[in-house]
């Protein structure tokens, strides 16, 4: 900064006027700029202030952001393992229930053929065909059962990234703000 040099084309009088308003300006103007100078370097101080405290704050989402988003990512991983497991499991027990069904058939088949010659053979495979048929019941009651809990581990992950998307889009917009 430059002080202001006071000039005066006044002839005679003219370097009176300008001693007189320097006279004026170290008494009253340079009193009024150091407390505007001091007014503006405490603005300046705060208005630092708050964007470094701003700059901490972005930095703090942005590490939040990236957590969440990183446990988004092992949550579709895991949601990607229970998916494979849940298809293998359906399928070990769809080729399970196959196979029963045809011991089933072919022992429905056995036992009318030697109903009529001996009764004690068709009461042994009758007590096979019940237990077959308990097996398959149970086969399809932990097919039931499993397919409930994959439904309900989807829902649950679908829960969790829902409310992980909700609080990745409210970060994002006090970052913005």
């Amino acid at each position: 900064m430059h002080e202001f040099q006071f000039e005066s084309r006044v002839p005679i009088l003219g370097p009176l006027i300008s001693g007189v308003r320097r006279l004026w300006h170290s008494i009253a103007g340079r009193w009024a700029l150091r407390w505007l100078a001091g007014q503006q370097e405490g603005i300046n101080a705060a208005v630092a202030e708050r964007l470094n405290a701003a700059a901490q704050a972005g930095q703090v989402h942005d590490s939040r952001i990236a957590e969440l988003e990183a446990r988004q990512r092992a949550l579709f991983d895991t949601l990607r393992t229970h998916i494979g497991q849940y298809e293998t499991e359906k399928g070990r027990l769809a080729a399970s229930h196959a196979q029963l069904t045809d011991l089933i058939h072919s022992l429905q088949q056995e036992r009318a053929g030697q109903q009529a010659a001996n009764a004690e053979t068709a009461t042994r495979l009758e007590q096979r065909l019940d237990a077959l048929a308990e097996a398959v019941a149970a086969d399809a009651t932990h097919l039931a059962q499993l397919q409930t809990a994959t439904q309900c581990h989807l829902q649950e992950i679908g829960q969790e990234l829902g409310e992980m998307a909700g609080r990745i889009g409210g970060l994002r917009q006090e970052d913005a703000a």
